[in-house]
């Protein structure tokens, strides 16, 4: 039985990491809106079934000894999107993902591998961070050669599949990172020349996107870790002076090649030591939005209707504030505040709690061992601080918690469950449904995004929106993708009836209406010559956008025609 489970062990956990090169063209975002997050969701849910699986034959269930301090998040998430003030889509998504990490790591406890195989596991992790490498190196100096279900660079920048610069270089500082651990390791010493050559092509590559990329978190990640695993790694690492000479020449030479990067990553400093950042005005803003509800939040899935609110009345009480130039922000580039705005300080001392029990993991696993894991961990960590990895990739959400399962082994207890055979029959079958029913839906989403792509970018007959329509998570874009595309279908027929179906239904959306929506309700309105509501709804759009040039034009003409 246990030869068995560490052969799916290998098998499922491979594939979960090989599981984002199955992509295709995106409409960009975060979430299931990209292709290669479909795929991870596709394949890992048989992998948390298996996990689940193994206590139901064995009838024993592995956790880390402090389990129970996960335990209050669980329940404050839950209660939080019950009796707050929640999206209720947006709460299931969020709760799935979540939930869906935690079995996953679950999982990961239940087969119980020795550490010579997870080290082949993590061997196999870095490999597939070259590919990803690769294909970054391929989008910038060879883009003709790259193959058509990869999504191309326009302006030359290594985004990788990820389709976002920052995530794509801390997962690369990541691979520098855990590459320096196997090292230290005495596996390393056995491995094959072939290996070792890999591994230097892996160090080229994750080195050239990161100086190539100009991403300020990357750099802070590995110049903050790599030193970190070193100290605490250096006797080990003391016997593979050579080979960490040979490993650090290529990084110089990536480095010296891409001056570039190196040039945009001090001028984005300077910037921000200026206080000209975004970044800046917008931790304000959330600050703000906190104090207004510190303790249950604005609810899960407010955040971009209270936040256009919040950015328009700050920037008129500073107009000299830089705001982030984007059509609707969906995050304040910090995981904290993001908590904080929507479920408050009760969620957030869940999280505080788990934190505390990874960071007492670490420290009981000594010095030399608890700082190298502390390290591998870093990159991702610091990410989640200045943006928003985990909702752009779910590569890294799973990335994290394999490293996160590293410190929490040492210290797992073991509890017998005690099932009926009934009771042990109605579990598998739940778990087969829902695994099932999981793929399914995903292969149904998959359709749906790939629908609405060709819908928005096609310049054929694009496609109908039924299928979208029909996703849960497509469904409220595609409406709108369907009603914009009305509104400006009526426009050019001269087709009142589109056109008022618009205003009725972006009227509905009450304060949660993005830039695009109230640009095109100014449009529909000076159409239907509603001059006065249309003054309105123009100052309306342009007080919460004050950067948006078409709101004011459209309030200052409507001004003129009303006087």
């Amino acid at each position: 039985m246990k030869t068995k489970a560490i052969i799916y062990f290998h098998l499922l956990i491979s594939l979960v990491f090989l599981a984002p090169f199955y992509t295709g063209p995106s409409i960009g975002g975060t979430g299931l809106r990209l292709p290669f997050n479909i795929s991870i969701w596709f394949i890992s849910p048989w992998f948390m079934l298996l996990g689940v699986m193994l206590i139901l034959r064995t009838r024993v269930i592995y956790l880390p000894r402090c389990w129970t301090q996960f335990v209050p998040l669980c329940i404050l998430l839950f209660i939080s999107g019950l009796l707050g003030n929640a999206e209720p889509i947006e709460w299931l998504f969020r709760l799935g993902f979540i939930f869906g990490g935690i079995l996953f790591l679950l999982a990961l406890f239940q087969f119980r591998p020795r550490q010579d195989q997870i080290e082949l596991v993590l061997y196999g992790l870095l490999l597939m961070m070259l590919f990803h490498g690769l294909i970054a190196v391929i989008q910038t100096q060879f883009p003709s050669y790259l193959l058509s279900w990869f999504p191309p660079s326009p302006r030359g920048v290594p985004y990788g599949v990820f389709q976002q610069i920052n995530v794509q270089a801390s997962y690369m500082a990541t691979a520098l990172v855990v590459f320096t651990y196997l090292v230290s390791r005495p596996r390393f010493l056995t491995s094959s020349l072939l290996m070792k050559t890999l591994m230097l092509m892996m160090v080229a590559t994750s080195s050239y996107v990161i100086f190539t990329s100009g991403s300020r978190v990357g750099l802070l990640a590995l110049f903050i870790s790599l030193p970190l695993m070193v100290l605490a790694r250096r006797q080990q690492l003391a016997g593979h002076k050579a080979f960490l000479l040979i490993a650090l020449l290529v990084m110089n030479a990536a480095a010296w090649s891409t001056q570039a990067g190196l040039s945009q990553v001090l001028t984005k400093t300077t910037t921000l030591t200026q206080g000209e950042s975004a970044r800046l005005s917008m931790y304000a803003i959330g600050t703000e939005l906190v104090l207004q509800k510190p303790f249950f939040g604005h609810g899960v899935g407010n955040f971009k209707k209270v936040w256009a609110q919040q950015s328009g009345d700050f920037h008129r009480r500073f107009p000299a504030s830089t705001l982030p130039d984007a059509i609707i922000t969906t995050h304040p580039h910090n995981e904290f505040l993001y908590w904080l705005i929507e479920t408050g300080s009760v969620v957030v001392l869940g999280i505080v709690l788990v934190i505390s029990a990874i960071g007492l993991a670490l420290y009981r696993c000594g010095f030399s061992r608890g700082t190298a894991y502390l390290a591998m961990l870093l990159p991702i960590s610091l990410h989640t601080q200045v943006e928003m990895p985990f909702y752009s990739s779910s590569i890294h959400w799973f990335t994290w918690l394999l490293l996160l399962f590293l410190p929490l082994r040492h210290f797992l207890v073991s509890y017998h469950v005690k099932l009926s055979r009934y009771a042990v029959q109605l579990v598998y079958f739940v778990l087969l449904s829902s695994a099932i029913l999981i793929s399914s839906f995903m292969l149904h989403t998959f359709r749906a995004q790939s629908d609405v792509f060709r819908f928005l970018h096609t310049e054929s007959e694009p496609p109908y929106l039924q299928v979208a329509m029909n996703n849960l998570y497509f469904k409220p874009l595609a409406i709108e993708v369907a009603m914009r595309s009305n509104l400006y279908e009526g426009i050019n027929r001269k087709d009142d009836t589109f056109i008022r179906a618009f205003v009725v239904w972006a009227d509905n959306m009450g304060a949660g209406k993005s830039m695009l929506i109230y640009e095109d309700l100014a449009e529909a309105y000076e159409y239907l010559h509603y001059t006065d509501v249309d003054c309105k709804l123009s100052k309306e759009g342009a007080d919460i956008y004050p950067d948006n040039k078409k709101l004011k034009r459209s309030y200052s003409e409507c001004i003129q025609h009303l006087y």
